[in-house]
């Protein structure tokens, strides 16, 4: 008898170490369904902010590409501008040159006149002496 009430309290202790467990997993799978219902109202919600999303994806899309025309367009005139840079910094160069070699020819030419200068200051000199001996 007394085998047998202890395995009856064995029952007993095992039933209530069972209901307790079902008692947590009750509790856990009642916050389940709670964050299932929270999740379908996020996917219910979800196709309006896709189609959202979607146009502005498509929209940011079609700036990208009006972009990268711009850009394209925009590197082509940089090259011809850089072309023009180059082409007006070479002739710059020769006009410097240029100025050199002129203002070289000046001087020289300057101090050959000064020599005629001083050359025709001597003759006018000479002659008025003679003319006023």
């Amino acid at each position: 008898v007394q085998d047998l009430q202890q395995a009856a309290d064995d029952q007993v202790a095992s039933l209530e170490e069972t209901r307790m467990m079902i008692g947590d997993l009750t509790m856990e799978l009642s916050g389940q369904a709670k964050l299932i219902g929270g999740l379908r109202k996020d996917i219910n919600l979800s196709p309006p902010k896709i189609a959202e999303l979607h146009a502005a994806l498509k929209e940011a899309n079609e700036e990208r590409e009006a972009l990268a025309k711009e850009v394209a367009s925009l590197s082509s005139y940089i090259r011809r501008v850089d072309g023009e840079h180059r082409s007006s910094a070479e002739s710059l160069l020769e006009l410097k040159q240029e100025l050199q070699a002129t203002n070289f020819k000046v001087k020289s030419m300057r101090t050959e006149m000064d020599g005629l200068d001083s050359l025709i200051d001597e003759k006018v000199n000479r002659a008025v002496e003679l003319l006023h001996l």
